[in-house]
């Protein structure tokens, strides 16, 4: 019988059976020397640059084997037959066929992406001709930072990409994280789709086809709406605005329309005067014969600028259209006349004034021509040069580091990375941060906006290629420690081989980071690795015992790593003999480079108003009374909430400072009084419908300077102590109930245990229990006391961060993180509950005079340390 699940798996293998049939051509396939595989929109159609490219080598290059990839099959066919184009093969995209082509075929032409399975072969010759001008906001500089990932990993790939103006190229490189790192050509020139519209043969012809003498055409090309991944389906705007325009139009003018693929369903057939742009012909070759352009942000406005004739923008969203998309040019700077209702549009339509589109002809379209696409071909084919083109080499040669940085989560991991970032010097090397695109989640995004200059970011698409049989082996693998062997190993280094190629293509990588030090998959990539690659592994824990206690990672692969590894970094000198004696291969290899501590970056951090801090952050846990709250330190500071949150106009609506006129009026027990009422009805707004009862009353006893705060900060997870620390507090807050603990834990496993703990606790009204925050560190600054109740850490980071915002340390005896403070900076106990419970009595009980870490030193020692890994030589 089966089951769902097969039945599921069975499903998903004949939907995907295309990443089979690639891997399997990959590897069987030799390079087809005269072959030409021609995609655009991922076979949605053959339109714009792919087309007029297909039809030169159509005409002009009989030697090519020309091959189309399309979705619909028939459609195409069809368009191609209409174009009297008979050499071209279409083939089904994603088929059997298409497979065997795109592992194959010696030329690869593109205006947007393969998917992510595709990996250029040497010996393939990949061009990308980039679709169009971007008015709209590309790549990183959109609000979804990881979709960059497959544009970036074409790009990797491609030998040459192609635009017709400096613009787009400089907005290419920035966006999908290609400066100073792709070895391909930049190469600006004409365009392909352009050529065409300079042709005034095409437009009498197309003309006399459509009955026009003397009429004005009119075409409209609107965009679509929406934002990447979320378009809008709501055609009931333009549907009136047509009926409105067919009412409206005069005997002479005739009215296209060219909708966007998403806004194919509408019907047009109702109209009279108004008709859909006819299938036979190309979008561009219909543009000859239009008279007047009517679009309103799409790219489609920059490439009929080479015609001179005149272009309309129907911009009746546009303040709405801009709130959810970035543009990197105002349009009202353009010389074109803009339009908001259907009158103005007809009145602009009609207009006979002169203009002029010299300079816009100028920046973004300088070099189209009506040869531009045989010139284009030429020069791709024939290695011709011309005066219209011009290749720019923007690899900056120096070296390349790639550093996996796994899911930038709320660990300790990731600070030390980004610590490290922004302590080494970024301008000496290119490093590229690298990390699967669906492990970085949207609360993380700021962290890969705010990198350092100099440093870019790759979200990694897609899963691992592989036959049927290598991805059996490879499951197996890694969700076994016993599956392992000659034969299993041969089969993994088979799938794994050719996935370097995949995920960087043709970047020269210097060195190769697996930061975290702990993902499997970027493990055993690192052990496949070319041989003149620098190969580092970081280990930030004691390995032994962390498998030990939760079997968190496959020894055989980490291990594995480390025996292929050039260099295994160790945060703390303390892990290096458990190293040796445990695996001896690894003598000779291991480099000591403690982790930043980053002080600057998380004294600057703290800074932040605390009630912006507190405002997003989740309370896992708080125990709330029900008797009522006497908020007078939150009063205090109600100016602080006043300027961290937008929502502080509800407070303002108040109009206390509007009565103030008023009230200084009255007699001095009536304006306090008067306030006084205001302020408390505040407090009722905040806590109802801003902050929260619970994080109210948190905020309230920080200000508190009768309540001690001890707080700790790090995941739910067994090596962190909480329970020990939970019952060490209890103790201290018997003796002293004028003391509380904040916990900070984003995730992990114990999170019900440690919360149900807390609930039976006989300080449970003393504890609170915040989710994940983006910045700790305000808050931390606040506390009085970090206690660090870590049965084993490497380094316990968080100690040095408190020491920086100037929060008091107490710590269990670690000799990773005690080995630094040995001039009385802080309170060092027993590794025990007893230990904790005696750090905060001590710290409570006795004014503690603690002296000042010195930071300076251990940073310049991190950087020397940190540059040893790499090679010396920073130029190639």
């Amino acid at each position: 019988m089966i089951t769902e699940k097969l039945k599921k798996k069975i499903k998903n293998f004949n939907r995907n059976k295309y990443l089979y049939y690639y891997q399997k051509y990959y590897k069987k396939l030799k390079i087809q020397q005269n072959c030409v595989l021609i995609e655009s929109t991922h076979g949605a159609n053959i339109s714009g640059h792919m087309f007029y490219i297909l039809q030169e080598l159509e005409k002009n290059y009989n030697h090519l084997n020309l091959f189309v990839a399309a979705k619909n099959i028939e459609s195409i066919q069809k368009f191609l037959n209409d174009q009297n184009i008979k050499r071209a093969k279409v083939v089904k995209h994603l088929s059997k066929e298409y497979c065997r082509l795109l592992a194959s075929a010696k030329y690869l032409f593109n205006d947007t992406t393969f998917y992510p399975f595709f990996n250029k072969k040497e010996g393939q010759i990949y061009i990308n001709i980039w679709h169009g001008t971007p008015l709209k906001k590309l790549g990183k500089d959109l609000e979804n930072v990881t979709e960059v990932g497959n544009v970036q990993k074409n790009f990797y790939m491609t030998d040459k990409i192609i635009v017709n103006n400096e613009y787009t190229r400089n907005i290419i490189e920035h966006a999908f994280n290609i400066s100073g790192v792709y070895q391909g050509k930049m190469v600006v020139g004409p365009s392909p789709r352009n050529s065409v519209m300079f042709d005034e043969k095409i437009r009498q012809k197309i003309r006399s086809e459509l009955g026009v003498t003397n009429e004005k055409i009119y075409f409209y090309m609107p965009t679509w709406r929406g934002s990447v991944g979320r378009v809008n389906h709501d055609h009931s705007k333009i549907l009136s605005d047509l009926e409105e325009i067919s009412g409206k139009l005069q005997k002479n003018e005739i009215f296209f329309v060219k909708l966007h693929p998403f806004q194919a369903n509408i019907d047009l057939s109702e109209f009279e005067n108004i008709y859909s742009m006819p299938e036979k012909y190309e979008v561009y070759q219909f543009l000859t014969a239009v008279d007047v352009l009517i679009t309103d942000y799409s790219s489609v406005m920059y490439d009929f600028l080479v015609t001179g004739r005149k272009i309309v923008l129907y911009t009746y969203d546009k303040e709405d259209y801009f709130s959810t998309r970035g543009v990197y040019e105002d349009i009202d700077d353009y010389p074109f006349v803009q339009a908001k209702t259907v009158d103005e549009l007809l009145i602009a339509l009609r207009d006979n004034k002169t203009f002029s589109y010299k300079e816009m002809q100028e920046k973004f379209c300088p070099f189209d021509n009506i040869e531009g696409t045989k010139i284009l071909c030429d020069y791709l084919f024939n290695d011709t040069t011309y005066d219209c083109i011009t290749e720019t080499d923007i690899y900056n040669g120096k070296k390349t580091t790639a550093i996996f940085c796994g899911g930038l989560w709320d660990n300790g991991i990731t600070s030390a990375l980004l610590n490290t970032l922004n302590n080494i010097d970024t301008s000496q090397r290119n490093y590229i941060l690298f990390f699967e695109r669906k492990r970085l989640k949207k609360e993380h995004f700021y962290k890969v906006r705010d990198l350092p200059e100099g440093v870019l970011y790759y979200p990694i698409p897609g899963g691992l290629n592989g036959t049927f049989i290598e991805r059996i082996f490879y499951k197996f693998y890694f969700k076994y420690e016993w599956f392992k062997g000659p034969v299993v190993q041969h089969f993994v280094k088979n799938m794994f081989l050719p996935e370097q190629r995949r995920f960087f293509g043709d970047l020269k990588i210097d060195d190769y980071i697996h930061y975290t030090g702990f993902d499997r998959k970027f493990a055993e990539l690192l052990s496949h690795l070319d041989e003149n690659i620098n190969k580092i592994i970081f280990v930030h824990t004691d390995m032994f015992k962390e498998y030990e206690a939760k079997k968190s990672y496959s020894k055989k692969i980490i291990f594995g790593a480390y025996k292929k590894a050039d260099k295994i970094a160790i945060v703390n000198g303390s892990l290096k003999d458990d190293l040796e004696n445990n695996l001896p291969f690894t003598k000779g290899k291991i480099f000591t480079v403690n982790n930043f501590f980053g002080e600057k970056r998380v004294r600057e951090l703290a800074k932040e108003n605390i009630f912006a801090t507190i405002l997003p952050t989740s309370v896992t846990y708080a125990y709330v009374p029900t008797e009522k709250i006497n908020f007078q330190h939150l009063n205090k500071n109600i100016n602080l909430f006043l300027q961290s949150h937008e929502r502080f106009q509800e407070y303002n609506n108040l109009n206390i400072r509007d009565d103030l006129d008023q009230l200084m009026k009255e007699n001095h027990v009536n304006i306090a009084k008067r306030i006084e009422e205001k302020i408390n009805l505040a407090n009722e707004i905040i806590i109802e419908k801003t902050i929260g009862k619970s994080k109210s009353r948190l905020l309230n006893e920080l200000f508190d300077e009768n309540i001690k705060f001890f707080i700790n900060i790090g995941r739910f997870a067994y090596e962190k102590g909480h329970e020990r620390l939970i019952e060490a507090f209890e103790k201290v807050n018997k003796e002293n109930p004028n003391t509380r603990l904040i916990i900070i834990a984003p995730h992990g496993p114990l999170k019900n245990k440690t919360v149900r703990q807390v609930r039976n606790s006989s300080a449970k009204s003393s504890i609170y229990i915040l989710g994940r925050m983006s910045n700790p560190y305000a808050l931390l600054k606040l506390c009085d006391a970090f206690v660090l109740s870590s049965y084993y850490e490497a380094l316990g980071l968080v100690v040095f961060e408190s020491l920086a915002v100037g929060t008091a340390v107490i710590t269990v005896d670690l000799e990773g993180t005690v080995k630094y403070l040995q001039n009385n900076e802080a309170i060092i106990v027993e590794n025990s509950t007893e230990g904790l419970y005696q750090g905060m009595r001590k710290f409570l009980l006795n004014p503690y005079n603690f002296n000042s870490f010195n930071f300076e030193k251990y940073t310049k020692q991190s950087i020397e340390q940190f540059n040893s890994l790499l090679n010396h030589s920073l130029i190639r």
